[in-house]
């Protein structure tokens, strides 16, 4: 990959509050490919009224205090106004791998109240900025000769005609780059590259893509006696889209609704080393380039691109007497372990892609553990039931999620972590220190409550993933809703 040595991202945690849907604690899995795995924590009352928090619009939570590096912080969920019936979540970390949630649930009426607590556990595969798709990756098999390149990961690209963004590029992407469903990285050459009457990212009109040129620079392992250059790409239009190699060849792409590939055998023998490509379009079709890949005619059959499946639904292994689960999600490396120290537990299932309004629906089913819905989405949830409060008595409730390299290791993990659950309060005392405010003189004791608020908000608006630069980073936003680069 040809880009800048800086990554852009932020120096945090693994662990954090990152979601873009509902709030709680999510975790960055090491593949770093904009995949993300979400424990949601929030309360509700007994058999009643479920609040389910979602990050993206004003609901009955929000930020109470967080550290500055984000490894402790706390949510206040009110259920009843002016903090009369509260529960405050907080994660803090016990390891590297390991995160402490604490549920601090409060009555402070004159009358008893029955709470519940949900964790809801989640995976996510990222989505392009403004697209209603999501990316799930791809299984690429090539030949043994193969050289493979994707098709952003250009040396150079130019326009015949200069564009008004082609030194600025919206969102951080690259020139030309554009999020394109059914791409193995999700992301190719296009936005009018090219193209004949075309448009661009913003649907501006391209009047000839004529001209336009790209060059990449493959390094072939082997010499290539009889070598065959495969393009896999997408052509909407209903006209051909032709390019002008450097090597004397025309590449004829066909009209595709699909991707799929298109296959050019090339006249001259290919020395074992790095040599250069460029492809210079003759301002025909509507071509969408996804990848390269450079080999011998005879072995180019053995190429194929296989589109994962989502990747919501995972491996459940429970182990309820001794309070605990382990998940493994299809697109995560890692194992979660999820552990609790509460008695009655209920665990379920819920198969739908949001919790807004099918959670609220089903709220008063205490009896199914599979909650149906439409099936294009997946929760596992931990659901603690009922949670007796007295007039005026507060219960804390300690659990704890963590990753690890397999299941065996999610599960002694969790174990580990229970046989110490009477630690949990002294590593909460201690972590806790570090979302201590500064000193504050006398008079401005009025504006601390609204200095600390202010502060939880400001060090946790960080999301994960935005993308740029053909990579996945956190970022600080001026909202969730703008989980995106301005420029």
């Amino acid at each position: 990959m040809k880009t800048e040595f800086q990554t852009h991202d932020l120096t945090l945690p693994a662990w954090g509050p990152y979601t873009k849907l509902y709030s709680g604690i999510s975790h960055i899995p090491q593949a770093n490919d904009g995949v993300r795995f979400d424990l949601a924590v929030f309360p509700g009352y007994y058999r009643r009224r479920v609040d389910v928090p979602n990050v993206q619009f004003e609901g009955e939570y929000h930020m109470w205090q967080a550290a500055p590096n984000l490894s402790c912080y706390t949510m206040r969920h009110e259920l009843m106004w002016k903090d009369a019936v509260y529960t405050d979540i907080s994660f803090a970390p016990l390891s590297d791998q390991v995160r402490l949630v604490r549920a601090e649930c409060c009555n402070c009426t004159d009358v008893p109240q029955n709470l519940v607590l949900h964790y809801m556990a989640s995976a996510h595969d990222p989505s392009p900025s403004y697209r209603n798709f999501k990316i799930t990756g791809a299984q690429v098999q090539l030949p043994s000769s193969a050289s493979f390149v994707l098709a952003v990961d250009y040396d150079d690209l130019q326009f015949a005609i200069p564009r008004h963004n082609q030194s600025l590029n919206w969102d951080g992407l690259r020139r030309a780059e554009q999020a394109v469903e059914g791409f193995i990285k999700g992301y190719g050459v296009g936005a009018g590259f090219g193209t004949s009457g075309g448009k661009g990212q913003f649907g501006q009109p391209i009047p000839s893509g004529k001209g336009d040129w790209v060059r990449y620079t493959f390094t072939v392992k082997q010499e290539l006696h009889s070598p065959c250059l495969c393009v896999r790409y997408l052509n909407e239009g209903t006209q051909s889209a032709e390019y002008l190699l450097s090597t004397g060849e025309t590449l004829t792409l066909a009209p595709a609704e699909q991707p799929q590939i298109a296959y050019l055998p090339l006249s001259k023998a290919v020395q074992k080393g790095e040599h250069t490509v460029t492809l210079t379009s003759q301002g025909t079709g509507q071509a969408k380039l996804d990848c390269f890949v450079l080999c011998e005619n005879e072995e180019r059959e053995e190429i194929s691109v296989t589109l994962r499946a989502d990747g919501f639904v995972p491996e459940i292994q429970t182990y309820p007497e001794e309070y605990f689960l382990t998940l493994k999600y299809p697109h995560i490396e890692e194992y979660y372990g999820i552990l609790w120290d509460f008695d009655d537990v209920q665990l379920r299932q819920i198969e739908n892609d949001e919790l807004d309004i099918f959670l609220r629906y089903k709220a008063h089913d205490h009896v199914n553990d599979i909650l149906k819905g439409n099936g294009k989405g997946h929760f596992t949830n931990v659901f603690f039931r009922p949670i007796p409060l007295q007039p005026k008595q507060a219960k804390i409730i300690y659990g704890a999620v963590c990753s690890a390299q397999t299941e065996q290791q999610a599960a002694a993990l969790c174990r580990e972590w229970l046989g110490k659950k009477s630690s949990f309060e002294t590593c909460w005392d201690t972590a806790k220190q570090q979302m201590q405010p500064a000193n504050v003189l006398p008079d401005g004791q009025k504006f601390a409550l609204g200095q600390q608020l202010m502060q939880a908000v400001l060090c946790s608006n960080v999301v994960y993933p935005v993308y740029t630069r053909s990579q996945y980073i956190r970022h600080n936003t001026p909202g969730r809703w703008w989980d995106c680069l301005y420029t």
